[in-house]
C-alpha cells in the first residue's frame, strides 16, 4: 500500500497498511490494544507486548505529512484514530 500526500509516497508494509485500515475503519473509536493485536496479527505466533507499539510510532512517522491525521493514545486501553479538519 502506498499513502500519498501532496507530493510525497510513502509505502506501508503489509501489518502497517492493516493497522492503518483498521484504525481508518473505526475513526474516532477507542480500539482496544487486544483487539487490535488479534485482528491485525491473529494467531501469527508470539509477538512482543510492545509490537503494537512500534507499529503505531511507524505509522506516525509516516502519517506526519499530514497534520489533520493523528493517532491518540488512550492510556491503558489502546488507540483512536481521529481525522480533523472535517466539514
Amino acid at each position: 500500500m502506498t499513502l500519498s500526500h501532496k507530493y510525497k509516497t510513502t509505502e506501508l508494509s503489509g501489518k502497517e497498511a492493516d493497522l492503518l485500515y483498521l484504525l481508518y475503519s473505526s475513526e474516532n473509536q477507542t480500539l482496544k490494544r487486544e483487539y487490535i493485536l488479534k485482528v491485525v496479527w491473529g494467531d501469527e505466533g508470539d509477538y512482543v507486548g510492545r509490537t503494537l507499539d512500534v507499529f503505531i510510532s511507524k505509522l506516525r512517522k509516516k502519517l506526519v505529512a499530514d497534520t489533520s491525521l493523528k493517532i491518540i493514545n488512550i492510556r491503558g486501553i489502546g488507540y483512536k484514530f481521529v481525522i480533523g479538519n472535517r466539514g
